[in-house]
């Protein structure tokens, strides 16, 4: 193996440690080897890059971090295949905001399916997503308002109307609103 020091410095490496002559089983990485070979099989057996892939890299301090990863054939002056080379960038932060942001999307969708009321997001007065219950209120199956004009859950148009005007004054002034209206199950 051969590196440059900026793949050394990530994987918790000194430029004196050097992986030059070792393999990947001799490295703090080992546990990931057979995935590493596995690509590098990929690449020289195919004559085809392998481009912008995920991975994991356990480091010398025995952290897992995550890395975009690429490999392309090398080949000599006959072209005949000489190695792999593979290009890395650390890619962990975004992996971990990802998770975090996968975590949040998780408790809110808890949330509003275990909320005892109807909650809908709306945009220019679509429903753009709504929780189980207020599907339930309005006698409506499992994502069949998703997309549809609010004006559907309206006992008229004018109702309608009115509620937009208001509604939408109040939040552009950063406002909350609230009343009450009479609405308008399915089935009319």
């Amino acid at each position: 193996l051969g590196c440059n020091s900026a793949f050394a410095r990530d994987a918790g490496l000194s430029a004196a440690e050097g992986i030059v002559g070792r393999t990947d089983l001799d490295l703090p990485w080992k546990a990931q080897a057979d995935l590493y070979r596995g690509k590098d099989l990929t690449v020289m057996q195919s004559g085809t890059p392998t481009l912008d892939f995920e991975e994991p890299l356990t480091t010398a301090g025995g952290q897992v971090i995550w890395r975009s990863a690429s490999k392309v054939p090398l080949r000599g002056p006959d072209r005949q295949f000489i190695g792999v080379l593979g290009i890395y960038s650390d890619i962990t932060e975004r992996k971990r905001q990802e998770e975090q942001t996968r975590q949040l999307l998780a408790e809110n969708e808890t949330i509003l399916n275990n909320a005892r009321v109807g909650i809908a997001y709306l945009r220019q007065r679509k429903i753009v997503s709504c929780n189980r219950r207020l599907e339930e209120i309005f006698k409506y199956g499992p994502g069949e308002l998703i997309g549809e004009s609010s004006e559907r859950l309206y006992d008229t148009r004018e109702t309608f109307d009115r509620i937009g005007i208001t509604a939408y004054e109040a939040v552009a002034k950063g406002e909350s609103y609230s009343t009450e209206v009479k609405l308008r199950h399915k089935n009319g």
